[in-house]
């Protein structure tokens, strides 16, 4: 429910996404606006079982890219997931699960996917969470949000 706390992560409840059995999948935010564990800021979805007890807390997949720079210098690679001075907690959260599927046409300018959403938890579907910067897909399976490399607009 929102506003509930999360046990011992002085963590309450932002939004939620019900699963079948009355699981859930919440984004979480501090209670007091202060993050008390650093393990948190980065990792702030869960998935709660019907009584509230975590049975994961999300892992982030992310893209490794290179900053180029000045054109004349060497690339330095950039993991953002061990960026220890980059907090950039999730944000938001979907409404709707979906399935992604390539595209049939294949012209320049048009979208390589479309979309199917529902209301309602299968497994083999995604739900879209985001930070304040990037898009990522939450399997709710496995607790992995894999990033798409999608700016917030």
């Amino acid at each position: 429910m929102i506003g509930e706390e999360i046990a011992n992560l002085s963590l309450r409840v932002v939004r939620e996404m019900r699963l079948r059995d009355g699981e859930r999948i919440v984004l979480a935010g501090p209670i007091d606006y202060k993050w008390r564990h650093i393990s948190s800021i980065n990792h702030n979805v869960f998935r709660l079982d019907l009584s509230g007890n975590i049975i994961w807390q999300v892992r982030r997949k992310e893209i490794v890219f290179a900053d180029w720079g000045k054109p004349d210098k060497t690339p330095v690679i950039i993991d953002p997931a061990f960026a220890t001075d980059d907090c950039d907690p999730f944000a938001n959260m979907g409404t709707h699960f979906f399935v992604r599927r390539p595209s049939d046409d294949h012209q320049p300018y048009l979208p390589k996917f479309n979309y199917e959403y529902f209301e309602d938890y299968a497994p083999g579907r995604l739900l879209g969470i985001s930070t304040y910067e990037l898009e990522y897909d939450l399997d709710p399976e496995t607790g992995i949000a894999a990033c798409t490399g999608v700016p917030v607009n």
